[in-house]
């Protein structure tokens, strides 16, 4: 009842036809030929959780969770065909697919967040080596403007104070600036 009602079909259209004429399981080709289809026929074993794909009325295709059994004639002992059972599992098939989706989504932007951190830990040796680069260079600069600027400084200060003589007022405004 529950496949003829996922499949939007009277029981009757069912009755009678091989499974092989209503879809065909995922791993192989519709039919004979397929895998699974070769091991049904020839080996008779039983199978269990097997994804089988039917399309229903509305052009959809249904996924479908099939177990079976080998059932041989009680007289003859030849055999009959298999009893089941199936189940639609569609809808979960569809959150499954979207959740692995999601998750390749999630890794790759893990990957990308991975690649940027790597830039950014380049990009901040970098900042720290030119940081370095400035602090000693700005180290070695004042060292070096030090010593003559002391020595500017410290004319200036005797001039403005005409330690060696009285200086006209525009060469104090001069040392003093």
């Amino acid at each position: 009842e529950r496949i003829t009602e996922a499949l939007d079909v009277l029981p009757r259209m069912l009755t009678g036809r091989g499974l092989f004429m209503l879809g065909e399981f995922e791993a192989g080709g519709n039919g004979a030929g397929s895998p699974m289809h070769e091991r049904m026929t020839r080996d008779f074993l039983p199978f269990r959780g097997q994804a089988f794909l039917i399309r229903n009325a509305r052009g959809e295709t249904r996924r479908f969770e099939l177990s079976g059994v080998p059932v041989f004639e009680a007289a003859s002992g030849r055999f009959a065909g298999y009893r089941g059972t199936g189940t639609d599992v569609t809808q979960r098939h569809k959150a499954e697919e979207g959740l692995r989706a999601f998750q390749r989504r999630l890794q790759d932007s893990l990957a990308e967040l991975k690649t940027r951190n790597t830039q950014l830990d380049a990009a901040l040796t970098r900042a720290e080596a030119a940081d370095h680069a400035k602090t000693e260079f700005l180290g070695k600069m004042s060292h070096e403007l030090r010593t003559p600027l002391n020595a500017v400084i410290g004319f200036s200060e005797l001039a403005t104070q005409q330690i060696f003589g009285p200086l006209d007022d525009h060469y104090i405004s001069y040392f003093s600036d």
